[in-house]
């Protein structure tokens, strides 16, 4: 199986692996099974559904990794500007998604009175890892405005260059009134 199909098998049982988790809650809600019955469903379902997604954010981790330490080796010319920004804030927001999905599984293990610390530990990761998405976007944007400024101001070289000089775009012809 190549590492493509590994992603998409992933990106299609997501739903499988994640939903379910919410099941138990309404079971017990609607008296089909007990309160202690519904505990146990939603503590498998959802350490089914943590380990799942810590699977899947370190295959992300290892392919951004990857992607950052391949694109050191060759010239810059090879490298993708944007692929490149994904891949290193990538590697960021995902250790930061599996550190939240770890702290939030282990505020199962604690006693009462840290779960709520634990929990809240846990959505002070996800606000960091919302944080770096934003600088990446911000960063892509910022690449983006590069690229283009780049890209007008080669144009803008080409036009002078095969306009004689003139940057108008203008390239003078002989007229029927010349002639």
């Amino acid at each position: 199986m190549t590492f493509y199909n590994v992603i998409k098998t992933f990106v299609y049982l997501s739903p499988i692996a994640l939903l379910p988790q919410f099941i138990p809650s309404i079971l017990v809600q609607a008296d089909v099974i007990s309160k202690n019955k519904g505990k146990l469903f939603t503590g498998v379902l959802t350490g089914t559904a943590a380990g799942f997604t810590i699977t899947f954010d370190a295959i992300l981790l290892y392919s951004f990794i990857k992607y950052v330490r391949d694109m050191e080796n060759v010239s810059a010319f090879l490298a993708c500007p944007r692929l490149v920004i994904v891949s290193r804030y990538g590697i960021f927001a995902t250790s930061f998604g599996i550190l939240a999905v770890i702290l939030f599984s282990l505020s199962y293990a604690f006693k009462d009175e840290l779960v709520q610390t634990v929990g809240i530990v846990s959505f002070a990761v996800l606000e960091v890892l919302y944080c770096v998405l934003v600088g990446m976007k911000v960063s892509l944007h910022v690449n983006h405005i590069r690229e283009t400024s780049r890209k007008e101001s080669a144009i803008e070289h080409a036009r002078m260059i095969s306009g004689g000089g003139r940057a108008s775009g203008s390239v003078k012809t002989p007229s029927a009134s010349q002639g």
